[in-house]
């Protein structure tokens, strides 16, 4: 269930219910206190619906009027991500830098992908060792070691891959 809203006239029964009885104080449509009240009430109305929507602002997942803030403050938009157009793809990008906790797994990298709607495949790599490799595997140094592969549909993860990535290793994308 959402915060209550309230609607114009329901601001200017408020208002008016708070002022003292008597004939200083009219109530009828047409007096100048219901005119002032009723343009008063609009404001209310703004107020009240950006106090409600506030929890909303105050979490990236849901944010609307404060994503500005957010994207300031994680540096967004980000050269190394995909152009973000809609307000659902902003939102996801804040909230993947903002969870970001960072890792050096395959399955990191492929979650970090899937969370910015890119299905990728991430394969390590290892030099052949005599016993321990299996047969039809390539043929290499031990540099293989800090070599990995991604598999994705595009380059659009290339940049942020190579900014996340383990400084010792190096990553080839294959599209």
């Amino acid at each position: 269930m959402g915060a209550p809203t309230f609607s114009v006239t329901d601001f200017v029964s408020a208002l008016q219910a708070l002022m003292p009885p008597g004939r200083a104080w009219p109530r009828d449509p047409s007096s100048v206190q219901t005119s002032v009240i009723t343009g008063l009430a609009p404001s209310f109305q703004r107020v009240t619906a950006a106090g409600n929507n506030l929890l909303l602002d105050a979490f990236p997942a849901t944010t609307d009027q404060l994503l500005p803030e957010w994207q300031s403050t994680l540096a967004l938009p980000d050269p190394n991500l995909p152009a973000a157009n809609t307000l659902a793809e902003q939102q996801a990008q804040v909230v993947v830098k903002f969870a970001n906790g960072g890792g050096q797994s395959a399955a990191y990298f492929e979650s970090f992908a899937a969370q910015l709607g890119v299905t990728v495949t991430v394969t390590s790599s290892a030099p052949f060792r005599c016993g321990q490799s299996k047969c039809g595997q390539t043929l290499g140094t031990t540099d293989q070691f800090f070599a990995w592969s991604v598999t994705a549909p595009d380059t659009s993860l290339e940049g942020i891959f190579n900014e996340l990535k383990p400084g010792h290793t190096y990553v080839t994308f294959n599209t």
